[in-house]
């Protein structure tokens, strides 16, 4: 399926979020709409001002009321950065690093507490792809790490069973079950099993929140756990500035993690085709460095 496909599936999933809210959004997303089937490049750049449309729907073109009241709902952003995140991994580095800008440009509008709410409320929280969601913290110099509650969540849920979680979230195909979540008795509850696979997975694989991070590594699938384990290796060395800042840190790495990964840790500090987070967007950059002063 091509890229624009597979977003405009995901927009028309989050089109009819809104209109459930009571939102007439089809005006203001009918040009995006047209970009989107015919040029990716052109879509990508229009995503904020789909969600600054959308929101001004909501809010009536009042900035003012929008910011006393936190922002817009999450649940407008979600699908949108679900879409991003499901065809992320196939965009060029040029396309990732506009859908940056954009999804900064989205993020920058709230307090970092909204952007980092708890599961399935905030918008970093929810993010799956390991690079995407990796990259925004890295060029927040980590202000939009969403922290890996989650993973708590779902092994407390599952009385700290790797057998129960396994056969609860776990495929044949070693990836996360994206299903509804279901009550006791079987009825749908109105979210996924999983928000985040990335951060689901990350606290998974630490000793210091999980016991079974050596299984957990030999179940998934190995594809994805690259993605995991690198993802895990570039936000750590991020922002490291010496040989040996990086060794050292290389090192805690390989004390929270299963012994099986250790030697993929190096190599994937190497991984070509990540964001530089020191040449993109300098102005922002240097405003997030200060913010976490």
């Amino acid at each position: 399926m091509l890229i624009n496909e597979l977003l405009s599936n995901q927009i028309d999933f989050m089109l009819a979020s809104t209109r459930e809210q009571g939102l007439s959004v089809r005006n203001q997303t009918a040009l995006f709409k047209s970009a989107l089937m015919g040029n990716t490049d052109v879509a990508i750049t229009s995503i904020s001002k789909l969600y600054r449309d959308m929101t001004d729907s909501y809010f009536g073109y009042d900035a003012q009321v929008e910011k006393l009241s936190g922002g817009a709902p999450s649940s407008m952003a979600i699908p949108l950065l679900n879409a991003i995140s499901d065809v992320y991994g196939k965009l060029s580095r040029i396309q990732k690093d506009a859908v940056l800008n954009q999804t900064l440009e989205i993020l920058d509008k709230y307090d970092f507490w909204i952007v980092n709410g708890p599961m399935g409320s905030g918008h970093t929280s929810t993010i799956r792809n390991p690079q995407y969601l990796a990259e925004i913290c890295m060029l927040s110099n980590n202000m939009y790490w969403p922290g890996l509650d989650e993973g708590r969540i779902i092994i407390t849920m599952h009385g700290g069973s790797w057998q129960a979680i396994k056969e609860d979230l776990i495929t044949k195909y070693g990836f996360f079950d994206r299903s509804e979540a279901k009550d006791a008795e079987g009825h749908p509850i109105g979210r996924p099993k999983i928000y985040s696979d990335f951060l689901v997975a990350y606290a998974f694989l630490r000793k210091d929140i999980s016991n079974f991070g050596e299984e957990f590594a030999s179940a998934i699938n190995k594809n994805f756990l690259d993605q995991v384990i690198t993802a895990i290796v570039k936000l750590e060395l991020h922002n490291a500035k010496t040989p040996k800042e990086i060794a050292k840190r290389l090192s805690a790495l390989e004390d929270l993690l299963p012994e099986s990964l250790h030697a993929k840790l190096e190599s994937a500090a190497y991984t070509e085709g990540w964001v530089d987070a020191y040449n993109f967007a300098t102005d922002k950059f240097l405003y997030y460095s200060k913010m976490r002063l």
